[in-house]
């Protein structure tokens, strides 16, 4: 790991651990414990308007609707495995559990998880 991939892990960085999982035709993924790991990374929540118009269509007011896109970002020297879309991803800091919806490199040495917040129980 490079000095500047280390300064903004130390600076911005918080625990998380990862929590592979299988995936089930029609059921929930099954979460693989023995093979989860504990990694640092950056999260963010930016909040955006769900509506961006005022008025739709046919001229109705819309009532403005404020929601999340939980994400991370994690260089990836520090992952010892490839994380998948469905996997898990468990933060210590407040106890809650989210799921992967998307991977995104940045090009250059970290990698980017999109996440939705999952209501399961933490494990």
């Amino acid at each position: 790991m490079n000095a500047a991939e280390a300064d903004q892990d130390e600076q911005f960085g918080e625990r998380f651990k990862v929590i592979p999982t299988q995936s089930r035709v029609n059921r929930q993924a099954l979460p693989l414990m023995d093979q989860a790991f504990d990694v640092v990374a950056i999260f963010d929540d930016p909040p955006y308007d769900a509506f961006r118009n005022t008025y739709d269509d046919h001229g109705h007011k819309m009532i403005a609707v404020e929601s999340s896109s939980p994400c991370v970002s994690i260089a990836h020297r520090s992952l010892p495995v490839a994380i998948n879309h469905g996997d898990q991803f468990y933060r210590y800091a407040t106890d809650e559990l989210f799921e992967v919806k998307y991977a995104r490199p940045d090009g250059v040495s970290r990698n980017y998880y999109g996440l939705v917040k999952l209501g399961l129980k933490a494990p």
